[in-house]
């Protein structure tokens, strides 16, 4: 007569369970427990630890996501400043526009409130971290998309770009700090 292994088995060894023998194996015989074949077959062990393994991953990464965003944000709170300045500056105006010399200044002004708008929100983000829920991060992250957009579309499609490489190496800081920041500041699924 076939034997068939049991989930339970008093003839275990000491610190078995129904996973395995206690050894850290996943297979045994009529005298230890085993995980049935199907389960086994099945990869759901191993999907399960890679998804453990995710989760934890995701755990360390707030202060790193804290400390990238934050540089993110520096680097945009000085964009800010400087699109700031171009409202008061009478060299940035169109003086040839005919709806008005101030118009570009007008643009300057409502660029840098919209810049700073979106960096408060990441600043929000920084403070809240991981808890914030999905729907707040997807619509900052939305709304960044944009605005970061806004610093590099217009590179490739019109040729317009920063009027220096220092205002470019701060575009770049603030473009990977803020979405790689905000990235890993994704909210944690329960």
């Amino acid at each position: 007569m076939i034997s068939r292994p049991s989930l339970t088995n008093d003839n275990a060894p000491v610190g078995a369970t129904a996973y395995g023998a206690g050894d850290g194996s996943l297979s045994g015989d009529a005298a230890s427990p085993v995980i049935p074949t199907a389960i086994r077959c099945q990869g759901i062990l191993p999907a399960v630890s890679a998804a453990t393994r995710e989760h934890e991953m995701h755990q360390s990464n707030p202060i790193l996501g804290r400390v990238i965003l934050a540089i993110g944000i520096f680097c945009g709170f000085v964009s800010f400043w400087y699109t700031l300045a171009f409202t008061w500056n009478p060299d940035f105006a169109a003086v040839n526009l005919p709806e008005g010399p101030t118009h570009a200044n007008y643009h300057a002004f409502r660029g840098a409130v919209l810049a700073l708008a979106v960096n408060l929100l990441l600043v929000w983000v920084l403070i809240k971290g991981t808890a914030l829920q999905f729907q707040s991060w997807a619509i900052v992250g939305f709304l960044a998309v944009f605005y970061y957009a806004g610093w590099w579309l217009a590179w490739p499609i019109w040729g317009y770009h920063a009027p220096n490489v220092t205002a470019e190496l701060n575009h770049v800081g603030g473009t990977i700090g803020g979405l790689v920041g905000l990235y890993l500041l994704r909210p944690v699924s329960s």
